[in-house]
């Protein structure tokens, strides 16, 4: 057979997963062609980028190892542990975003925010968790079960299906620490600054009306972005010891809560020379600012993902 053939048929399979992906996201009762096209949303089009990047990142580990492959048995098993996978990804990517609009956006109607006033703010938060969730998936199922991490023997398809179950209790804890960290994160602002108000409350400036602060949704959705990057690295490892496996995964989450709000106190005064970052997302609703934050706070939770 060609040497071709398996990893073009690698990138159609995450094409199609993907076009799968894109075809079933719903949020609220808006369709999503009607959103991208007549309404023009941009608010919708970030949430929905946020979702498709996060699965993205799950597609690219869960790809079949095409040197691997020797045979039709092994090519059947290879894709068909791909598409098991996918699929289970991409319920659990969409369940992130119900548990967005139940615990961490509680404050005001997500889909209104989202479809009525197309607030861009809100569909940073929903992108950032997104992609938050996906890299976690992706490091847990970057990994692999080793057979001496069990007590007893067992077959490729209880492996797998412990491997499953063992990425979904990584993203059960993730999605907690999540909405934990969305709480720290809204109680460091600066005193009278209320991160909901900020993201919802809309506002008029030279004329022009804006559907929400697009900054202060951006920031905060950076944050998760972050403290997903965090997670990832304590999610990838081999599974050879349970213990010490979550144990390493609750360690690289102690950093995250410890080392992310520092870090953003530290770098709110120290970035601009005239101003803080706080001060150009609250008060000026500037995205620089945002995208500075963002990116610093990425730095760091790089850091603790390559340390850890």
């Amino acid at each position: 057979m060609s040497s071709f053939f398996y990893p073009v048929l690698s990138i159609l399979s995450a094409l199609a997963l993907l076009l799968v992906a894109r075809s079933s996201y719903r949020f609220g009762h808006a369709s999503t062609e009607d959103q991208l096209t007549d309404a023009d949303n941009p608010a919708f089009g970030v949430a929905l980028f946020g979702y498709l990047a996060g699965f993205t990142c799950v597609l690219v580990v869960l790809m079949p190892n095409v040197n691997e492959i020797s045979d039709p048995a092994d090519a059947l098993n290879a894709y068909g542990e791909f598409f098991v996978y996918g699929f289970a990804a991409l319920w659990l990517l969409r369940f992130s975003g119900y548990l967005n609009r139940k615990l961490i956006l509680t404050r005001f109607d997500v889909a209104k925010e989202l479809i009525a006033d197309q607030n861009t703010g809100t569909g940073f938060v929903l992108a950032g968790s997104y992609l938050a969730s996906g890299l976690v998936l992706a490091g847990a199922f970057a990994g692999s079960l080793k057979e001496e991490a069990l007590p007893f023997d067992a077959n490729p398809w209880i492996l797998r299906a412990i491997e499953l179950s063992v990425a979904l209790a990584i993203y059960i804890v993730t999605q907690l620490g999540l909405c934990l960290y969305g709480q720290i994160y809204q109680r460091i602002q600066p005193k009278g600054r209320d991160l909901h108000d900020e993201i919802a409350r809309d506002y008029e400036k030279d004329g022009v009306f804006y559907g929400g602060n697009a900054a202060a949704g951006l920031a905060f959705g950076g944050n998760l972005l972050a403290f997903g990057i965090a997670l990832f690295g304590g999610a990838r490892p081999d599974v050879e010891n349970f213990l010490s496996y979550f144990g390493h995964f609750g360690l690289s989450i102690a950093c995250a809560f410890f080392c992310l709000p520092l870090g953003r106190a530290l770098i709110d005064r120290a970035m601009l020379k005239h101003s803080t970052l706080s001060h150009e997302i609250y008060h000026d609703k500037n995205p620089n600012a945002a995208l500075m934050e963002t990116a610093l706070l990425c730095l760091i939770a790089s850091g603790i993902a390559v340390v850890l």
